[in-house]
């Protein structure tokens, strides 16, 4: 679940930041002019659309992301997206890090405990020397009280946790080079006060003994 959650949050990040950046589309006759012309469309206001860089490449920005997290960022000059991504690419894989730890602990364990030759002094000297920070388990207690079916658990649980890990660690830097991808592609687009979707903080009146509430008030324009 807390996986699912730092993928969602990163999601809405993305979601958002298109829905603030995404106007009108215009469409545009002679590129050679772009920069100080007029956009005309037909039964569309008018309006001056101004380009920050005419060389601005999306296949860079997402080239660059891929290369390294956050360089395609910087290049769509979207500088506070980099500690987010940072933040939640080092999150997960520090999961990822932590659960390949503890697994190959208990896989170990269990390679030992299937051995039919083993001893219990291996068993408790390999819980001594590697358990520390990885079980709360005392070391005397995997060569008298700890069963195969509780390693075998142990093993099983810790696998699934570092495949889920890497996954979303994949999915995260996936998602990394699409953002930098759609904000080269924004990065030209004209955005100012006529958005076709507003969201703002309003306060409403109950009608009940003047009292009124804090929301959130939806404007479309169309």
């Amino acid at each position: 679940m807390r996986y699912c959650l730092l993928i969602i949050c990163f999601l809405l990040s993305f979601v958002f930041n298109l829905n603030a950046q995404i106007d009108t589309v215009q469409v545009l006759k002679d590129s050679t002019k772009f920069a100080n012309d007029t956009a005309k469309v037909e039964g569309v206001k008018e309006k001056s659309v101004v380009v920050k860089d005419p060389d601005h490449s999306p296949k860079k920005a997402g080239m660059l992301s891929a290369i390294l997290p956050g360089l395609g960022q910087a290049y769509n000059q979207k500088y506070w997206k980099i500690p987010v991504v940072y933040a939640l690419l080092g999150g997960v894989g520090y999961l990822a890090y932590t659960n390949t730890d503890y697994y190959n602990f208990w896989h170990g364990a269990l390679i030992i405990k299937n051995n039919p030759y083993h001893t219990d002094l291996e068993l408790y000297n390999y819980a001594k020397d590697h358990s520390a920070g990885k079980t709360d388990i005392p070391a005397s207690y995997f060569s008298t009280k700890i069963s195969e079916t509780e390693f075998q658990t142990e093993n099983d649980y810790y696998r699934r946790n570092r495949d889920l890990s890497y996954f979303f660690t994949g999915v995260l830097y996936l998602c990394n080079i699409l953002d930098a991808t759609v904000d080269g592609h924004l990065y030209n687009y004209n955005v100012d006060d006529n958005l076709s979707f507003h969201i703002q903080p309003t306060m409403f009146n109950l009608g009940m003994a003047n009292s009124s509430a804090m929301g959130l008030s939806f404007n479309m324009k169309f």
